[in-house]
C-alpha cells in the first residue's frame, strides 16, 4: 500500500514539476519584437496588414464599382482562400478575433524556381494558447481530407499538411518565438527560423529603415517592394525580349513603400522610394529637377489610350544624370556617341539647339486606329517655348517639307517635316523606340512626331481642335486622385490592346482575353512620381469605371420678354474664354447672357433668325463676332451688341433657309452660303461680295441645313432642297449625282460615315428607310422598320465600339442599329419625343440622352442604361443646349426654357 502511495505521489510531483516548468518556459519564451525581424532578407515584397477587418470586408463584399474586377481569377482565387479561412474561423470566436487583430499580420514574397514567388504568412500571437486554438482548428479542418505530419528543425517543430490528391494545396506551419508562421514551402519556414536568430535584419537593407518611418499606419495595408527582384517577377507577364528594359527598371530604387487604400471606385497606392546617393539609380536622374504640374496630358487627344509624360525643368542636368546612369548600367552606352555622330554628320549640336526650344514637357502617346501598325499609332509630343522656336529647331533637323496640307474639317493646315533621325530618341534615349519619329508637324507651340503621314495629320487635327482628354468625363474623374506636381505621369487604359500585344507574353495575352470583362471595369491605371522632402514620392492607382448615376440641380433661371424661338446657342467670350448664351425670343429680341444668368445686353432686330449663330473673327484679330441671317439680310454683331461695320448686308432675294458659314482653310477667309427665293444658292465672301467662279447652282424651294464634309482632300457641300440631293464642290459644281433621288425625312440630317474605310453619306427618308449614298453616286438602303413621318434620325456610338450606329427616336421609342441593320438598342421612353433629342457623349463608355415632350412640358434625361437621372424629368418645352464642364464634380450644364423662363441646370 505504501509503495502504491509513493508511486502516486511521485507521478503527481512529476506532473506538477512538468506543469510549472512548462509555465516557466512559456513565460520566459523568446519572442520577436517585430514580425519584420523574422522575414528572410531575400524578400521581394512585404505586405503589412494594419487593418485586417478591411481585408475581410473586401473579400466578402468587393467595392461596388469593381465587382467584376475582383472576379478576375488571379485576384478572385486567393481571395476565395481567405474567404474560406474566414468562414471556417467564424465558428471559433477566439481564432476569428486573432485574425482581425490590428497590425499583427504580414505576408512576404520570396523568389523560388524560375520567375516565381512563394509566400510566407505571419501572425503575431499573444501567447501559446492562441497558437493551440489555431492548431486545433487546422487539425479539425484537415482530418477528413488529408494528413498532418511533422519534422524538427533546430528548436522548432514544423507541421506539414498534405491534402489527398491535391498536392498543390499542401502547406506547412509552425509556432516560433511568439509567431504563427505558414507557407506552402517548409524550406521557407526553416529560413524564417534561421532569420529570427540572425543579427542582420531586412530592416538594414538599403533604404528600408527610412521607408518604415514614412509608412502610413492608418492605411489598411503597407506594401514594400524590393526592386532588385522586379525583372524576375515582371517576366511572368512581359515578353523576354524586353529583359534589358526590365533590368533597367530594377535600378529605379532600392525599395519602395506604398500605403494601400481601397474604396468603391479605386485602389490607391501612395508612398516613397529610397536609394542611396552613390549608386546612380534611375530615380536619381531627376534629383536636380523641380517637379511641377504637367499640362500636356490633358491636351492629348481624347483617342489616346496610353501615355507617358515627363516634366524636365533643367534639360542640361537631366542629360548629365541620364548619361551617368546609362554609362553605369550599360542601358544605352552610345547615348552621347549618337549625339556626337549626329553633330559630325549634320553640323548641328542637337542638345544645344534643343535647349533653346524646349519648354519642360514631353510625352509619348498611343492613339490606336484600326488597321494601322503599332508604330503608326505612336506619337511623341514636345512642348516648345513658342511656335517660332519649334519651327526653327525642326527646320534644323529636317531634310525636306513633305507637304503643305490645306484645312479640311478633319485635317489642319500644317507643314509636315521629314526628319534626318529619330530626334526624341537621340535626346531622351530608348524610351522613344516604339517608332522612328521621322515625320513632324508643328501645332501652335507643340512639336508632334510620328511615322505615318495620314495618322500624324489625323492626330494633329484632334490636338489642334482640342478634342482632348481634359474634356473627357472619365479622364476628368481621375483628377481627385492625381498628385499636383510630378516628374513622370504614366497612364494606361484597358483599351490599349495593341500595346499589350507588343509587350506581353502570348500566355499573358490569353489571360487578358480570358479576363476581358473584368478588366473592362477598369477605367485607367496610373503611376506618377515626384519629390517630397528629398524623397521620391510615388502615386499609383487603379481607377474603376463608376456606376451610371446623375443628379440634376437648378443653377439659375432668367425671365425673357417672351418665349424663345429656338434653343439657346452656347458662344465663347473671346476675352475670358468663358461660355455665354445667345438667344432670340418671339418678339425678336436677341440676348447675350453670362454663364451666371445675367443679361449682358439685349436688343431688338427686325425679323426671325433663320440660321445657326456662327462665331467668326472677321478682322483676324482674335476678337469674335456673331453672324447669322434673317429672311432679308446677313447680320454681324460684336460682343457689345453693336452692328459690325459694313453689316447688315441686304440680300437681293429673300433667304429661304439658314446661312452656312465655312472656313475651309482655317485662315478666317469665311464663305457664306445662303439659299434664296430666286432658287439660287448664293455664295459670298466675309465682306458680302459674291464669290468669283461660283456656279450659282439652281436649287428647290425648301432646303435643309447646309453642311460641309471633307474626304481625301475633297470638299462635299451637302443638303436636300425638297426636290434634289446636292453634293457640291467649293465652286458649286455637283461632285456626286445620286443614281436615284429619294427625299430626306423632315427630322433627318445628311451625315457622313467612314464605314470600313468606305466613305458614304447617310440619311433617313420620310418612311424611315436608311439611304446610303456612295461616292460613285450609287444609292443603297437598309430597312429596319416603318417609322412615322416625324421620326428623328442621326448617327452615334451607343455600344462604345468606336463605330457609329443608326439612331431613331420616335413616339416613345429609342432604337439603334448597326450599319448592317442589326438592332443593338431598344428602349421604351417615358414621354413622347416631340422635339429634337440629344445624345451627349461624356466618354468612350458613358452618354446621356435627353428629349422633350411638349405635350406634357417635360424634359427627360437618362443615362446610357436607360435609367432616369435623379431630378428628371424637368419642367420645360424646348430642346436643350448643353456645355460639358471641366469640373470632375459637375459633368455639364443644360440650358432650356419653359415658356419665357430660361433655365440653367447642372448634372453632377
Amino acid at each position: 500500500m505504501l509503495r502504491k502511495l509513493l508511486i502516486f505521489f511521485t507521478i503527481l510531483l512529476i506532473a506538477f514539476l512538468s506543469y510549472f516548468s512548462y509555465k516557466l518556459l512559456r513565460e520566459n519564451e523568446v519572442v520577436v519584437s517585430s514580425l519584420l525581424d523574422a522575414i528572410p532578407v531575400d524578400a521581394s515584397f512585404i505586405l503589412e496588414i494594419n487593418r485586417p477587418q478591411v481585408l475581410f470586408e473586401i473579400i466578402n463584399a468587393p467595392p461596388i464599382d469593381a465587382e467584376s474586377f475582383f472576379n478576375i481569377p488571379f485576384i478572385r482565387d486567393p481571395l476565395l482562400r481567405l474567404k474560406t479561412i474566414d468562414s471556417v474561423t467564424s465558428e471559433v470566436k477566439e481564432v476569428r478575433s486573432i485574425l482581425r487583430r490590428p497590425r499583427s499580420a504580414m505576408i512576404s514574397g520570396h523568389p523560388v524556381r524560375k520567375d516565381q514567388l512563394e509566400y510566407v504568412y505571419y501572425l503575431k500571437l499573444d501567447n501559446a494558447e492562441e497558437y493551440e486554438a489555431i492548431d486545433r482548428l487546422i487539425r479539425k479542418d484537415v482530418q477528413p481530407k488529408g494528413n498532418i505530419s511533422g519534422h524538427n528543425y533546430e528548436d522548432a517543430r514544423i507541421r506539414d499538411v498534405s491534402i489527398f490528391n491535391r498536392q498543390s494545396e499542401a502547406f506547412s506551419y509552425v509556432y516560433y518565438r511568439g509567431m504563427f508562421i505558414m507557407s506552402h514551402s517548409s524550406i521557407l519556414l526553416e529560413e524564417v527560423i534561421r532569420q529570427t536568430k540572425s543579427t542582420v535584419s531586412i530592416r538594414t537593407k538599403a533604404g528600408l529603415e527610412t521607408l518604415l518611418k514614412t509608412a502610413g499606419k492608418s492605411s489598411p495595408f503597407n506594401i514594400y517592394i524590393n526592386f532588385e527582384y522586379f525583372p524576375t517577377l515582371a517576366l511572368n507577364i512581359i515578353h523576354s525580349r524586353f529583359k534589358p528594359e526590365l533590368n533597367a527598371m530594377a535600378k529605379f530604387a532600392h525599395w519602395i513603400e506604398l500605403d494601400c487604400n481601397v474604396n468603391d471606385n479605386a485602389i490607391v497606392f501612395t508612398g516613397f522610394s529610397a536609394s542611396d546617393d552613390t549608386n546612380g539609380f534611375l530615380s536619381d536622374i531627376f534629383k536636380d529637377q523641380e517637379p511641377f504640374h504637367l499640362l500636356l496630358p490633358g491636351l492629348l487627344p481624347a483617342s489616346t489610350k496610353s501615355f507617358f509624360a515627363l516634366g524636365i525643368s533643367d534639360y542640361n542636368k537631366f542629360r548629365l544624370n541620364f548619361t551617368d546612369y546609362q554609362r553605369k548600367y550599360h542601358t544605352n552606352p552610345d547615348f552621347n556617341t549618337n549625339l556626337e555622330n549626329y553633330r559630325k554628320q549634320t553640323g548641328t549640336d542637337l542638345a544645344a539647339e534643343f535647349i533653346k526650344a524646349f519648354d519642360n514637357e514631353l510625352s509619348f502617346a498611343f492613339s490606336p486606329s484600326p488597321g494601322d501598325t503599332l508604330s503608326n499609332n505612336v506619337f511623341t509630343i514636345i512642348r516648345a517655348k513658342g511656335t517660332d522656336e519649334a519651327r526653327t529647331f525642326i527646320e534644323l533637323c529636317s531634310d525636306t517639307v513633305t507637304s503643305q496640307e490645306r484645312n479640311t474639317g478633319t485635317e489642319i493646315k500644317s507643314r509636315i517635316y521629314a526628319l534626318k533621325s529619330n530626334i526624341p530618341r537621340l535626346l531622351f534615349g530608348n524610351i522613344f523606340n516604339l517608332n522612328n519619329n521621322l515625320l513632324c508637324v508643328i501645332s501652335d507651340n507643340y512639336m508632334i512626331f510620328g511615322d505615318s503621314l495620314s495618322r500624324l495629320k489625323a492626330f494633329a487635327a484632334e490636338f489642334k481642335q482640342q478634342k482632348n482628354l481634359g474634356m473627357d468625363f472619365n479622364y476628368r474623374n481621375l483628377s481627385s486622385l492625381l498628385t499636383e506636381d510630378a516628374y513622370c505621369y504614366f497612364y494606361l487604359s484597358p483599351d490599349a490592346q495593341q500595346l499589350y500585344r507588343h509587350y506581353i507574353r502570348y500566355t499573358s495575352e490569353q489571360m487578358l482575353n480570358q479576363y476581358k470583362y473584368g478588366l473592362s471595369q477598369v477605367q485607367a491605371i496610373v503611376f506618377q512620381f515626384g519629390q517630397n522632402n528629398k524623397l521620391l514620392y510615388n502615386n499609383a492607382f487603379i481607377r474603376f469605371k463608376p456606376k451610371p448615376q446623375g443628379d440634376v440641380a437648378k443653377v439659375w433661371e432668367l425671365e425673357l420678354e417672351s418665349a424663345p424661338v429656338a434653343p439657346a446657342k452656347l458662344v465663347r467670350n473671346h476675352l475670358s474664354g468663358q461660355s455665354e448664351i445667345f438667344i432670340q425670343d418671339k418678339r425678336n429680341n436677341i440676348y447675350l447672357i453670362s454663364s451666371d444668368g445675367e443679361i449682358i445686353w439685349k436688343r431688338k432686330i427686325n425679323n426671325r433668325i433663320m440660321s445657326d449663330i456662327h462665331q467668326v473673327d472677321l478682322f483676324t484679330n482674335k476678337k469674335l463676332q456673331y453672324v447669322f441671317n434673317t429672311p432679308e439680310s446677313i447680320m454681324a454683331i460684336d460682343r457689345t451688341g453693336q452692328d459690325v461695320e459694313g453689316f447688315p448686308i441686304k440680300l437681293k432675294s429673300r433667304a429661304t433657309g439658314g446661312m452656312a458659314c465655312f472656313d475651309y482653310d482655317s485662315n478666317r477667309n469665311y464663305r457664306f452660303l445662303i439659299p434664296c427665293q430666286d432658287n439660287v444658292l448664293l455664295a459670298l465672301d466675309k465682306k458680302g461680295q459674291e464669290l468669283d467662279g461660283w456656279k450659282k447652282p439652281i436649287i428647290g424651294p425648301n432646303p435643309t441645313a447646309i453642311t460641309h464634309f471633307t474626304y481625301n482632300n475633297k470638299d462635299y457641300i451637302t443638303f436636300y432642297d425638297g426636290v434634289q440631293l446636292h453634293f457640291l464642290d467649293r465652286r458649286g459644281k455637283e461632285r456626286i449625282v445620286p443614281d436615284k433621288i429619294i427625299g430626306v425625312g423632315p427630322n433627318s440630317g445628311i451625315f457622313a460615315n467612314n464605314h470600313k474605310n468606305a466613305f458614304q453619306f447617310v440619311y433617313s427618308d420620310s418612311a424611315g428607310t436608311i439611304r446610303i449614298v456612295s461616292l460613285n453616286g450609287m444609292v443603297s438602303q437598309i430597312k429596319t422598320g416603318i417609322y412615322p413621318l416625324h421620326h428623328y434620325f442621326f448617327l452615334g456610338d451607343v455600344d462604345f465600339n468606336k463605330a457609329k450606329e443608326y439612331i431613331f427616336f420616335y413616339n416613345k421609342k429609342f432604337e439603334a442599329y448597326t450599319t448592317t441593320g442589326a438592332r443593338v438598342l431598344n428602349l421604351n421612353l417615358d414621354g413622347e419625343v416631340t422635339s429634337a433629342p440629344t445624345l451627349i457623349s461624356l466618354s468612350d463608355s458613358t452618354f446621356i440622352y435627353t428629349y422633350t415632350d411638349t405635350t406634357k412640358n417635360k424634359i427627360f434625361l437618362h443615362n446610357h442604361q436607360g435609367v432616369a437621372l435623379e431630378g428628371s424629368p424637368l419642367e420645360g418645352n424646348t430642346s436643350i443646349s448643353y456645355e460639358i464642364l471641366e469640373s470632375p464634380d459637375h459633368l455639364l450644364n443644360l440650358y432650356f426654357a419653359q415658356n419665357n423662363i430660361l433655365f440653367c441646370y447642372s448634372v453632377k
